[in-house]
């Protein structure tokens, strides 16, 4: 379990771990488990095929303020539990779907957030490993030059 508290903020475990679980996958899972009709899923597929591109659309207008608008979606279904459920995080065995419209809304704005954040990470990671391997070369030239000194 994540979080238990009741509006506890999106940290960066959890977004870490949010970004590498596949939203796609556990919706299947979750809908196997419970016996779910096909009529059920192909409604949330619909919806997300339609929210997913009306997003790219919105996108392409203002990158900025479209990510605050997914950074904003996240954590509400953060902070409402609506993850934690999905991904099986708490002891929750299985949960009614209600709207399937608006699970599919928000398996769109799930992906598209996922993705940004699996990009910074990669970013981040990089420029960690790039700052560790300057310091080696520094490291290995100071050597260089002070045996370079003592020699002459």
């Amino acid at each position: 379990m994540l979080n238990s508290e009741v509006n506890s903020p999106l940290t960066k475990e959890s977004r870490e771990l949010y970004s590498k679980l596949n939203f796609n996958f556990f919706l299947y899972n979750n809908t196997r488990i419970a016996n779910r009709t096909n009529d059920l899923i192909s409604t949330i597929e619909k919806q997300y095929i339609i929210t997913i591109n009306h997003l790219r659309k919105v996108q392409k207008k203002n990158k900025q303020q479209f990510h605050y608008l997914l950074e904003g979606e996240v954590k509400q279904m953060h902070l409402g539990d609506f993850l934690e459920n999905h991904f099986m995080l708490n002891n929750v065995v299985e949960f009614e779907i209600i709207d399937a419209k608006a699970y599919g809304e928000s398996w769109a704005y799930f992906e598209l957030w996922a993705k940004r954040e699996k990009i910074k990470r990669r970013k981040k990671i990089f420029w960690k490993r790039l700052v560790e391997i300057g310091a080696v070369l520094g490291y290995i030239l100071t050597t260089k030059e002070i045996i370079k000194i003592f020699i002459n």
